[in-house]
């Protein structure tokens, strides 16, 4: 369980309640968990998910490929029938796996990973390629996460419904606060 908050009172008189009743152990500052690394500053908190994917490409074994600057082939238009299907497809559902969970830090792969996975039925060699060059990618690219900044006073400037012409899909919104 992670407490956190902004009243350290609080959060003192909470560790307390549950020492108390189930004997729990304070291990201090979060640095990490589940394989979120955690900065903190006097500015604001930074998410990262730095090791991880120096794991996936060490399992993949790709620690020794070239990086790709971008994560896909703009030439290439995902679908199911331009190439042959792949024999063995527990790798990729494995690795499509494993980059879901990394885009929690890591928006830039959130639209291939989530085009990806659209094809786990039956994933082709152009998807399976497609997800080899993510972690090529990712080479490159590690140290990449999520920044958040310590804002005491803001106020909402602008809102924007990005999809509200499209009511198959879910809402997603883009907040600017100043």
């Amino acid at each position: 369980m992670i407490l956190t908050g902004n009243d350290a009172q609080k959060i003192t008189s909470v560790r307390s309640q549950l020492d108390y009743l189930f004997q729990i152990k304070d291990l201090g500052q979060l640095k990490i968990f589940l394989l979120l690394e955690v900065a903190k500053s006097s500015i604001g908190v930074f998410l990262n998910q730095r090791k991880y994917p120096l794991e996936l490409l060490d399992v993949a074994d790709l620690l020794g490929c070239k990086p790709s600057t971008t994560t896909m082939d703009p030439q290439i238009k995902l679908n199911s029938k331009e190439s042959s299907l792949l024999e063995d497809i527990s790798i990729y559902w494995w690795l499509i796996g494993q980059l879901i969970y990394l885009t929690n830090t890591r928006l830039d792969l959130c639209f291939v990973v989530n085009h990806l996975s659209e094809f786990l039925s039956a994933p082709t060699m152009t998807h399976y390629q497609t997800t080899l060059r993510i972690l090529r990618y990712l080479k490159a690219n590690r140290g990449q996460g999520l920044f958040f900044l310590v804002i005491r006073h803001y106020q909402l400037k602008d809102f924007c419904d990005s999809d509200w012409t499209c009511p198959e899909t879910t809402s997603a919104f883009f907040l600017v606060i100043h």
